[in-house]
């Protein structure tokens, strides 16, 4: 690390004449993590003369997340200058990502300034560098992942706007999923009311298990609407591992009137059913 800072064109020289791309990659994230202190002034240049691809993108990622500590401003203006929406959207989300937790205002300006069509992680595949990357080929999100952070750590309302705010489809689901796994368990009121507004399989799912969860959690827990919620999931490949089925034996075992009641009136999936009915093994 001294090299880097005493003799910075020979360790810039060094770093890029290394025999493989992820060689070079390794060897410039030691760089400008030394330069970060001393040379700062010498990142965005050469970071100007890498050619496009997923090497570049890495070591931008690692700039932007490092000055957006304490200048967010000038991380989200360097951000703002990436001239593949592509790339620009990499930066936003994962420096969102690595800020949630420690900077989360800061987080929430990188997020709402994203274009959420390219808010995949599918800028890693080295065949994506253009404008034209169809939609499909976005897989799991690090913004979805820093819209979950900041609804869990009491920026609910601001993840929720953002996640509104997205265009429907797809991509808006997902985040929307996101902030409901997130959704703090202060608030489950809130969240089963919501609930009842959400039409996307993704979305209702993911806060149906959140609301179970949340549920079986309290000192005294609602065993009959974590069971009723639970109803809601969709049947696991074992009915036998299902929420739902270890939810009703054990409520059998509490409380076997009430839980029978609800066996009664619940409208419980037919796998589950016939696990809950079959007979106890002599």
């Amino acid at each position: 690390a001294e090299w880097f800072s005493a003799r910075p064109d020979e360790a810039q020289a060094w770093a890029q004449s290394q025999p493989t791309p992820q060689k070079q990659t390794e060897a410039l994230l030691r760089l400008i993590s030394a330069w970060r202190t001393d040379h700062p002034e010498k990142i965005a240049p050469l970071l100007a003369g890498l050619p496009e691809g997923t090497s570049k993108w890495t070591l931008q990622g690692r700039y932007v997340t490092g000055l957006a500590q304490s200048d967010p401003a000038a991380a989200l203006e360097y951000a703002g200058q990436t001239a593949s929406p592509v790339a620009k959207a990499a930066l936003l989300q994962d420096t969102a990502a690595a800020l949630a937790d420690s900077k989360p205002e800061t987080a929430l300006t990188f997020l709402r300034t994203l274009d959420w069509f390219y808010s995949g992680d599918g800028w890693k595949n080295p065949q994506i560098t253009t404008s034209q990357t169809p939609e499909s080929a976005f897989g799991p999100s690090q913004a979805a992942a820093a819209l979950y952070r900041l609804a869990e750590n009491h920026y609910l309302p601001e993840a929720l706007a953002i996640a509104e705010g997205i265009a429907p489809g797809p991509i808006r689901d997902q985040a929307l999923g996101a902030v409901a796994s997130g959704w703090p368990a202060k608030q489950m009121q809130e969240l089963s009311g919501w609930l009842v507004n959400q039409t996307a399989p993704s979305v209702r799912e993911a806060g149906a298990r959140k609301l179970v969860e949340h549920l079986l959690m309290e000192p005294q827990p609602d065993l009959d609407a974590a069971a009723r919620w639970a109803a809601t999931l969709p049947v696991d490949a074992k009915p036998e591992d299902a929420r739902l089925t270890t939810i009703m034996k054990y409520w059998l075992e509490k409380d076997p009137a009430a839980a029978n009641t609800a066996l009664g009136t619940m409208e419980i999936p037919a796998a589950i059913r016939q696990v809950l009915e079959k007979p106890p093994a002599p």
